[in-house]
């Protein structure tokens, strides 16, 4: 049983990448409109991608002009999107890596980190440690947009991968009151099982750690369209943007 979310990641990833569908689950190229229209509308920019999974978005903003660094923890995962990249001809440089390990200077004009718990995990005490790290890899007046739309995970969600190497069962809860989402990956072939917890914080405590964080919030919204402003609580899933001061 392994509690490490890196390992726990890795694992994941080489499912997923074996029995990846052939079409990405995000509508990639709404979600690269979005992007544009509301972190950077005036052109080209030095982004960096974060939990990049098979790299879709990354080659459809690349493709566009965009200059992304994709990183995501799983290597299997950034093989494969580094593959897709090369088919495609499109220049993404892509990196298996953690966040917290990222040393480049603060020389990005966007960091993207969207339908991923990046840049949130740990405990109610070190969710926010990432936030201070992402601002430390931003230019001044740097932009951060990161989120979800659909909201919290459904609770006892399960999914199967089925992959020429056996297979393997993901199950994803959440728990209201301690604001815990847990993963969980069983390899049938093996009985290998990995577990990752984080914690899932509010919006006020996430608007109270962009500012200990130095930055600002610009926008909410909870679809990726530019009208879709958040304005109730109520409303399914945040996307976030905030910049860096």
């Amino acid at each position: 049983m392994n509690s490490d979310p890196v390992a726990f990641f890795v694992e994941r990833g080489r499912w997923a990448a074996a029995g990846a569908p052939p079409s990405p689950t995000l509508p990639v190229k709404r979600v690269a409109d979005f992007v544009e229209q509301v972190a950077m509308p005036t052109g080209a920019r030095r982004v960096l991608h974060l939990g990049c999974g098979l790299g879709h978005l990354s080659i459809e903003l690349a493709r566009r002009g965009h200059r992304p660094v994709a990183v995501d923890v799983s290597p299997d995962l950034v093989a494969e999107a580094r593959a897709q990249a090369m088919v495609k001809g499109v220049p993404v440089a892509f990196l298996a890596e953690e966040l917290l390990a990222l040393d480049f200077p603060p020389y990005f004009d966007l960091v993207l980190a969207v339908e991923t718990e990046l840049p949130f995990y740990g405990t109610a005490t070190t969710f926010d440690v990432p936030l201070a790290h992402v601002a430390a890899l931003l230019r001044p007046g740097g932009r951060l947009l990161f989120g979800r739309v659909g909201g919290p995970p459904r609770l006892h969600h399960r999914r199967v991968y089925e992959t020429p190497a056996g297979r393997a069962v993901e199950t994803v809860t959440f728990d209201e009151p301690t604001r815990t989402l847990t993963r969980t990956l069983r390899v049938e072939a093996d009985g290998r099982t990995a577990h990752w917890r984080t914690y899932v914080p509010r919006p006020r405590e996430i608007e109270e750690s962009l500012a200990e964080a130095g930055f600002v919030v610009l926008g909410k919204w909870h679809q990726y369209d530019p009208h879709a402003v958040q304005v109730d609580a109520r409303q399914p899933g945040l996307i976030w943007l905030a910049e860096r001061i």
